[in-house]
């Protein structure tokens, strides 16, 4: 095509590319826009397969995948292999005779990465024009989609902390708080398992209060994961117990001022993001308030009975 129809051709992918933009609302999945935008690219430059990988804010972890006629696991190696080298170079891997991958970047931050990969033709100078102004308009859509997780993120901890006030408000005495947080906490991290772990009032023991434990551990495995909780003083993945697969712990400590209440530990099969680690935060400083506030109210109880 000449000159003047690759320039329309251009502004019909900046186009299409704002359509899919456009249809992320303030509540939306950010995923599915950029499920859309490879679909879209896959479908524009005639690919066998596309992917667009974006790593966390705070470290190279890979922090989303989206990928069509590629796995997730391939796709997440191929963006660390990008985002180690400084320019868009072509690719050789297999099964696919033309692959390219570009870095995402936005300030000389790099973001992610475009990779696309088709058998025949050739990625020619109209394709790399094209692909550099779909990483122009991607920085600004990876911007978009992490001030839409952080307001997401905010409403979830939000709704957290209101629903363990809620719990602190109408509950009576610690053993229904710990099994109703259990199944907050079940709920809010899509988890299988969940281990309460509090201090009684009358003793320095930490005890089982209360647990949800789909996979049928042993004691001894549940020994261990109580080990290991009893002595973390932030949120953290915790190691799991050896002959226990599918299973990712995540645990923190309930904690006023310097004491140690307790401790709660979520399982899943998925990882545990960022937002989880800052969500269970946020419970805990809601949770170990809660405790206090409870006992509290239980010796006042107590010394109205007395007197």
């Amino acid at each position: 095509m000449d000159a003047l129809q690759q320039k329309q051709h251009q502004l019909d992918l900046i186009t299409r590319l704002d359509q899919v933009r456009d249809e992320l609302s303030d509540d939306g999945d950010p995923k599915s826009m950029f499920d859309a935008f490879v679909v879209l690219l896959k479908d524009w430059f005639h690919c066998t397969a596309a992917a667009i990988t974006l790593v966390a804010e705070t470290s190279d972890d890979i922090e989303l995948v989206s990928a069509v006629g590629m796995p997730a696991s391939i796709a997440a190696e191929m963006c660390q292999t990008i985002l180690a080298q400084n320019t868009s170079k072509l690719l050789a891997t297999e099964p696919w005779a033309n692959t390219i991958g570009i870095q995402i970047i936005l300030d000389d931050y790099p973001l992610g990465a475009l990779i696309l990969a088709r058998e025949n033709p050739p990625f020619d100078e109209n394709d790399m024009a094209e692909i550099e102004l779909v990483e122009s308009q991607l920085d600004s859509a990876v911007m978009q989609a992490r001030m839409t997780w952080k307001l997401a993120q905010r409403n979830r901890e939000l709704e957290a902390i209101y629903e363990i006030d809620r719990l602190r408000d109408k509950t009576a005495n610690e053993a229904e708080l710990m099994r109703d947080f259990t199944s907050v906490a079940n709920s809010y991290f899509s988890a299988d398992f969940c281990l309460i772990l509090l201090t009684p009032a009358s003793s320095d023991n930490l005890l089982v209060y209360s647990i949800i434990d789909k996979h049928g551990l042993s004691p001894a495995a549940l020994k261990e994961i109580q080990q290991k909780a009893e002595t973390i003083a932030i949120p953290q993945v915790i190691t799991t117990p050896q002959k226990v697969t599918g299973l990712t712990l995540l645990a923190a400590p309930f904690m006023v001022a310097g004491t140690r209440l307790g401790a709660v530990v979520v399982g899943r099969n998925q990882p545990f993001s960022l937002g989880d680690h800052r969500l269970l935060h946020a419970m805990m400083s809601q949770m170990d308030s809660a405790v206090v506030y409870v006992r509290v109210l239980q010796q006042l109880t107590q010394r109205k009975r007395e007197l």
